[in-house]
């Protein structure tokens, strides 16, 4: 039994230092999509402004001013998804890169306390993922349902006009 003890914890160990160097890597990448992330957070919100804008030009504005808004912001929130694939994509291959930190850690289990570091700015990193991924869903429902408004009025403001409406 304490010739054993030792063993379980060195394989614990191993164990460990395995799945927080793979959450390492994924974060590495994650980091890189968390900033294109970003990126579209930024053309989401000119999206927004672009919609105030043609909210405030209503009375000189047509139908096709509010398509290309809808497009833009349609666009956007096409490329927050993109960026949320990648993500998944990212943490799906994690497995491969687990097995292969797996053989290094057998030739040096002494990184294991810089890995668990790792680990948490992995979690960290993940988590900030995920808040910015809830926010960037709740702006482009905003910003649909502004849309819509903005299409409901535009039709009504060409069917006061002489010729207009269906």
């Amino acid at each position: 039994m304490k010739r054993t003890l030792p063993w379980v914890g060195v394989v614990l160990s191993a164990v460990l230092a395995v799945g927080s160097a793979g959450a390492f890597a994924a974060s590495l990448g994650a980091s890189k999509d968390a900033h294109s992330a970003y990126e579209g957070a930024e053309r989401l919100y000119q999206a927004r402004l672009d919609v105030a804008e043609a909210q405030k030009k209503l009375g000189d504005s047509s139908i096709e001013d509010a398509i290309i808004s809808a497009r833009k912001a349609n666009a956007t929130a096409e490329s927050v998804g993109v960026v949320t694939k990648r993500i998944a994509r990212l943490l799906a291959a994690t497995e491969g890169i687990a097995d292969a930190i797996t053989d290094a850690s057998r030739r040096g289990l002494a990184s294991t306390s810089f890995v668990r570091k790792q680990s948490g700015v992995a979690r960290d990193i993940l988590a900030t993922i995920a808040a910015y991924q809830a926010r960037a869903t709740r702006y482009a429902s905003i910003n649909n349902k502004a849309l819509g408004r903005i299409l409901k009025a535009l039709r009504e403001t060409n069917d006061q006009f002489p010729g207009g409406g269906p």
